[in-house]
Parts: structure tokens; sequence; C-alpha cells
């Protein structure tokens, strides 16, 4: 995954040099944005040394992955590198995916996001005990198939998530940053579960 990763940051100099348009971010870390539609958007957030690297051989490494993996889904929107900036020897690329599973399967990764229904049948296993995060109430396996039609977040990735609806049950790996924001502990193992209101 590291390596997909620093190959599509690194391809964002040749982007720049070839006079493609920046489009400006917020983003400071690396974070998966989740959207209403289930589509993701993967910022990658990481330093960028010029010159390290052969801009040719990146470039077409870069382009082999994303070519290679929208040809294996029959899709070439699958995964679409959508933003770049390099600046202050900061790279941040944003690639979108179409669904949680083109994220998972790109970045050799698992996840799901989908009701909470629909997760229990996919066979995630849902016998853990979630704490509301604005009461500190918990939430345990009856209690979260009760909540069926909510949607949950399922990740093992170690990255900040922003949310489009305000997240209401979180997992003990999880750090809340606001009611959207939430940041997966680099020291947890294991899966990470985010319930949206």
């Amino acid at each position: 995954m590291k390596q997909k990763i620093i190959s599509l940051i690194l391809i964002l100099c040749i982007f720049m040099v070839c006079g493609c348009t920046e489009k400006k971010t917020d983003a400071d870390t690396t974070t998966v944005f989740v959207h209403k539609d289930g589509s993701i958007t993967d910022a990658i957030v990481e330093e960028f040394t010029a010159g390290y690297y052969d801009a040719t051989e990146l470039q077409t490494m870069t382009n082999k992955e994303l070519t290679a993996y929208n040809q294996s889904t029959g899709d070439m929107k699958s995964a679409v590198l959508s933003q770049y900036q390099v600046t202050d020897g900061m790279a941040k690329v944003f690639i979108d995916f179409k669904t949680i599973q083109d994220y998972a399967a790109f970045n050799e990764t698992d996840g799901y996001f989908g009701t909470i229904a629909d997760a229990y049948e996919a066979g995630y296993d849902l016998d853990v005990t979630l704490k509301n995060i604005a009461d500190d109430k918990t939430a345990d396996k009856n209690a979260l198939l009760e909540m069926g039609k909510n949607k949950i977040l399922i990740l093992e990735e170690h990255v900040d998530v922003i949310t489009y609806k305000k997240i209401l049950y979180k997992s003990a790996n999880v750090d809340i940053i606001n009611d959207t924001h939430a940041r997966i502990s680099d020291e947890a193992e294991g899966f990470a579960y985010i319930v949206l209101k």
C-alpha cells in the first residue's frame, strides 16, 4: 500500500510541470472523506522532496497502477486522481473512489460503508462495544443491530475520517475531533467502527 501512496504523491510534480490546474484542499493529514452516495475520497498527505525520484519512472508506474486497477473493475472511474497540490515540501493527492470496496481493494486493506444490517449480513464482526459521543452511553451488538438502518464505517487504516453526517457512536480506537471528524488511533490494532446519526 505504501508503495502505491508514494508513487501517487510523487507523480504530483509531474502533473504540475505539465501545467495541470491545481485545486486547493484543507486536508493537512492523510484523511478519508466519506460521501453520502457511498463514494470515498482518499486524501494522501506526505512529505515530498523534489529530485529524489526519476519523474518518468514514477509517471509510468502510477499511471499503470491506476489504469490496471480500473481495467480490473471494468470501470475507468473506479479510482480517479482528482486533486493535487505540492507546497512547502508537502504533497497532497486526492483520489476519488467510486465505492469503499474500490478504496479497500486498491489500497490492499479492508473496509465497509453501508447500513449496520448489511454489515452484519456481509459477515463483519459486530460483537463490539461502541460509545455514544454525546453522552458516553454504550451500544453492544444487540443495540447496534436495532439501529440496522444507520450507516456504519469500518476501517483498519490509521487515518483521519471526515463524514457527510454527524457521528453517533465510535469504537475505543477512534478519537473524536468534532461532530463529523474523527481520527483512528495509530497505536490500535484491528477495525475501527464509526456509526453515523
